[in-house]
């Protein structure tokens, strides 16, 4: 049954659900590769990102480095720029959104009320630790707590932009724990 409102609806095969997914998660991978040239980026501007210590050499030297690691090169070398590190923890939160919205739905569809899918269980584990018969949604449960704590670090990525003056080890603490924490979040996913 297709639902809306939480009620049947229309029918839905299970397909269409996937579909949607599918088409959702293209966007996301869309996201990622625009977001890429302004994401993987060189800066190597000193510590007040004027180029102080290279001189005329700084723009052709973090350009060099850039190339050499396959990135672009920062305009404005500043580690008081962060919209791109900002950008890359909100488009994580978008696809850990995405990823908890499915966990979410399998979730629902394998209560017994429903009972229209289930998660697979590895040979040599059982479904519950006290009730074998039954078919726990521990990858569900796994997606659905990673993502929100991706999620969780947009507020914290987007407070971390706010740098005072040209550097400010506060934020950039800030900005290293969203990061941090995003990823492996993500990658858990």
């Amino acid at each position: 049954a297709g639902r809306t409102h939480g009620q049947h609806a229309v029918p839905a095969p299970f397909g269409y659900k996937v579909a949607v997914w599918i088409d959702e998660l293209i966007r996301h991978i869309e996201r990622f590769q625009q977001a890429a040239p302004r994401l993987f980026i060189a800066m190597l501007g000193g510590g007040a990102g004027t180029y102080a210590s290279l001189g005329k050499m700084g723009p052709p030297v973090q350009q060099g480095i850039g190339r050499i690691l396959g990135f672009g090169s920062m305009t404005v070398p500043s580690r008081a720029i962060g919209d791109h590190l900002g950008e890359n923890i909100c488009l994580l939160g978008m696809l850990a959104a995405t990823c908890g919205k499915i966990g979410r739905e399998i979730y629902t569809l394998m209560k017994t009320e429903f009972a229209e899918v289930e998660e697979p269980v590895p040979p040599g584990t059982v479904g519950s630790s006290t009730m074998p018969q039954k078919r726990n949604p521990k990858l569900c449960q796994d997606i659905i707590a990673a993502a929100a704590e991706v999620r969780a670090m947009v507020p914290l990525a987007l407070e971390a932009m706010m740098t005072e003056h040209e550097a400010d080890r506060t934020t950039s603490l800030m900005m290293d724990a969203a990061e941090g924490r995003a990823c492996v979040a993500m990658g858990d996913i």
